[in-house]
């Protein structure tokens, strides 16, 4: 079998899901990002937004999960795949993506 490591990362690759990924990320990040009074109330912050205080940098989470933590998690299930695969004929391998699809 000849791996082919672009053709199996397009198979997993999911821009929807990706993209839904990044946005229940961007909200989780934005109210982890802000302060909180003790009867658990924000504090600051409008209209959902993180006030110039914010603990963290919202945008650089996201930017870190969208440059290096998504690919470097296809790049992981890659080579997941191609360790599967390793062994099988092209014969084997063609068979096995009828059967499952």
């Amino acid at each position: 079998m000849t791996p082919n490591r672009v053709a199996l990362e397009a198979l997993i690759t999911k821009p929807a899901v990706e993209k839904k990924l990044l946005e229940r990320l961007l909200k989780k990040a934005t109210t982890y990002a802000q302060d909180f009074q003790s009867d658990g109330d924000a504090l600051g912050g409008i209209n959902g937004k993180v006030n110039a205080t914010a603990k963290i940098d919202v945008d650089g989470v996201v930017d870190l999960y969208e440059s290096y933590i998504i690919p470097l998690t296809k790049e992981v299930e890659v080579a997941y795949l191609l360790h599967r695969l390793d062994g099988l004929s092209d014969v084997e391998v063609e068979q096995l993506a009828k059967s499952k699809g």
